[in-house]
């Protein structure tokens, strides 16, 4: 998802604010849309920032997300 450009190694430390992230998270919503992402030290982290992503991604394809591997015998 887009988000916004980090530096190497570090990525995304700076962007990421310590009081009153989702003000930071309604921005985001407003330059790159419902879904956007951001990499602090190689961890990717994605932030859906609309009802509509959420209820996609959670509720109607959960199926594809959760689970666990199948183990072959």
């Amino acid at each position: 998802p887009p988000g916004p450009k980090g530096y190497p190694l570090i990525g995304n430390l700076y962007d990421i604010p310590t009081n009153f992230p989702w003000l930071t998270y309604q921005d985001w919503k407003r330059k790159y849309g419902g879904i956007s992402s951001f990499t602090v030290f190689g961890k990717t982290t994605i932030v859906l920032n609309s009802l509509t992503a959420a209820t996609e991604l959670l509720d109607k394809r959960s199926s594809n997300f959760s689970g666990r591997p199948r183990l072959v015998s």
